[in-house]
């Protein structure tokens, strides 16, 4: 999903929106902990992070400048305190250059 302002658009993991191309997390389910890949088109600022479905940051995975390529996100299933989050839905989200790019990922225990 790409968000802009209060509208929600879909994207496609293969396509490259605002220089951002942010594929689907591994494993999805989750036991313990997941990944998820992303490319860059060119060197940008990014922040990146896990959030909850009341759109609370769990925890915060990247944030700073970036070459361009492709990167790899990795959440171990715990919050900012090293608790681990509870089962349920959650969603990566990368945010770059004004754009933001998110994907879903259950987490189970």
């Amino acid at each position: 999903l790409q968000f802009s302002g209060s509208n929600v658009t879909a994207v496609a993991p293969h396509e490259l929106v605002g220089g951002l191309r942010l594929g689907e997390p591994w494993p999805n389910p989750a036991r313990g902990g997941s990944r998820v890949t992303f490319e860059l088109a060119h060197p940008a600022q990014v922040q990146a992070a896990v959030f909850d479905l009341a759109g609370r940051r769990v925890r915060e995975l990247a944030t700073g400048a970036l070459a361009a390529g492709p990167h790899e996100l990795a959440w171990d299933g715990r919050d900012e305190a090293g608790t681990h989050a509870a089962a349920g839905l959650y969603f990566y989200r990368v945010d770059v250059n004004g754009q933001r790019a998110s994907r879903k990922v259950v987490l189970a225990r």
